[in-house]
């Protein structure tokens, strides 16, 4: 990459390995395509959305053998799109498949997992998981939209060439982030169906458990919170190794930390505003045998339940917080603070002296250190001990120069409480 092609500041950028440009780093735009494209530019390939303000985003790491052919420097079409790049794309999703299913999976679990996370793994603007046989496909930008019947097609013949049967794929085109590619927002549908209760269920062994997948359409992204695998376990084997006894899954969705809780032993209360989710995290608890009565399903809201509690005294051993993202733009973040401030405070509040939180946070504009600021504030006069934080599972991965594609956090917090407090509780 020359100096002269993008901004000094943008060179730095692209020296790091980030793998975004946007259209302020580019020194020539006029030199771009008008249509969305892959182009060779800068010694790179990129996916190019000309109607974005992430004008071009990498597609790849390099590759010797696209130094070969100079002159070819825009693809448009999705034949020549497969021509050029479908031999390293069917490598590269073979082997990112047989990598995740590796590292991922537990003993006698189908697969389920993140097969591709975008810019993490190499194909920015295209996130597929997997359910067993079925792929569900997000696609937020110009240039996966233009190319999709290629990628679609390679993605079935690594599938196919895995498991030896096609899968079956389905799309979803209902991201927000589609609006600024220029491309329309379609809403999932599958068929006629369009009540929640009346969605077919998929059941599947995931993370160890029996599990109910809503995936026609799916209810959350693409189908579930995969991303949350190994911090559900995480907070189980904690709950155990400390003895805790009483558990709060706040936003408990289907059950992910619920279960492994419940499996362990504890009371759990699950708390949800979504009745739908409440009914998937009953047929989850009934599907692995788990005691009913070691469990309350609570639909409510997670502010107003939290500080019901705290006002009539109650307490927990263990309290998860896993809302849904509070920051949806840098815009939003001072309002978000305060949110998660309170939440965690109100959660702080109910917790038994030495009570573990685990408080999860899902934006990439809220970085560690703005969080472990909400903590402290949160905390006051609460003292805390940071004992873990943990990121995604391993099928999402995350590049050290993006900190864009580092989203999730769960921090685990135990409140300590000093004895001049503990005989002023007591008395």
């Amino acid at each position: 990459m020359k100096k002269g092609l993008i901004t000094p500041k943008a060179f730095q950028k692209w020296q790091s390995g980030h793998p975004w440009l946007c259209a302020d780093d580019i020194l020539h735009k006029k030199n771009l395509p008008h249509r969305p494209s892959a182009v060779f530019f800068g010694e790179n390939w990129w996916l190019c959305s000309p109607k974005s303000f992430l004008r071009l985003r990498r597609l790849g790491p390099p590759q010797p053998q696209w130094m070969k052919n100079p002159r070819l420097e825009i693809i448009t079409s999705a034949d020549q799109f497969r021509s050029y790049f479908g031999e390293w794309l069917v490598q590269h999703f073979s082997e990112t498949l047989e990598k995740k299913i590796r590292t991922v999976l537990k003993p006698n679990d189908d697969i389920v997992l993140r097969w591709l996370f975008s810019e993490a793994d190499w194909l920015p603007g295209l996130t597929v998981d997997v359910f067993k046989n079925t792929l569900i496909c997000q696609i937020t930008t110009a240039p996966i939209e233009a190319f999709w019947f290629a990628l679609r097609e390679l993605l079935e013949i690594a599938f196919t060439a895995r498991f030896g049967s096609k899968p079956q794929v389905l799309e979803l085109r209902n991201s927000p982030a589609r609006k600024k590619e220029g491309l329309e927002i379609i809403a999932p549908t599958f068929g006629e169906i369009t009540e929640a209760p009346s969605r077919p269920l998929e059941l599947l062994r995931w993370n160890s458990y029996n599990w109910h997948f809503q995936l026609h359409p799916p209810t959350q992204k693409t189908g579930a919170y995969l991303d949350q695998r190994d911090n559900h376990t995480r907070a189980a084997e904690l709950a155990k190794t400390l003895g805790l006894k009483t558990a709060w899954d706040i936003c408990c969705y289907q059950g992910g930390f619920t279960i492994p809780l419940l499996d362990r032993g504890l009371a759990v209360t699950a708390v949800d505003q979504s009745q739908n989710a409440l009914e998937i995290l009953q047929k989850n608890i009934q599907i692995n045998a788990l005691p009913k009565n070691h469990c309350n399903i609570v639909k409510a809201d997670a502010f107003d339940w939290l500080r019901g509690q705290l006002a009539s005294g109650q307490k927990a051993d263990l309290i998860i917080l896993d809302p849904p993202s509070f920051v949806k733009s840098r815009e939003s973040l001072p309002a978000a603070r305060k949110g998660y401030t309170e939440l965690n405070h109100l959660a702080l509040e109910c917790l038994t002296p030495q009570g573990v939180l685990v408080s999860c946070v899902c934006s990439h504009h809220m970085r560690p250190d703005d969080y472990h600021k909400v903590l402290e504030a949160a905390a006051t006069p609460n003292k805390i001990q940071i004992l873990e934080v943990h990121g995604p599972s391993v099928d999402h991965p995350v590049l050290p120069a993006f900190p864009e594609g580092d989203y999730l956090h769960a921090w685990f917090v135990r409140r300590v409480v000093d004895s001049e407090q503990m005989n002023c509780q007591m008395s």
